[in-house]
């Protein structure tokens, strides 16, 4: 997977959280691995956190997912 496509998918998880939370992704990237990367754990808490949609919240998830495979 490409670089660009790594950083469009977490520039769509900051659009999407954006406008439901003020928040920056690193905050996000830090909740996704204090819940050890866990894909239920997360959706619950993005849920509850910005209101997100099973949509929203599984780009969300594998937006991070990706990212975090290729860079931690």
């Amino acid at each position: 997977m490409g670089i660009n496509l790594l950083i469009c998918d977490m520039l769509s998880v900051w659009r999407v959280l954006s406008s439901v939370v003020n928040c920056q992704v690193y905050v996000i990237l830090g909740v996704f691995l204090a819940l050890n990367k866990d894909k239920d754990d997360f959706a619950e808490w993005l849920k509850k956190a910005a209101g997100t949609n099973s949509t929203e919240t599984r780009m969300c998830f594998n937006a991070l997912k990706r990212w975090t495979e290729k860079f931690i």
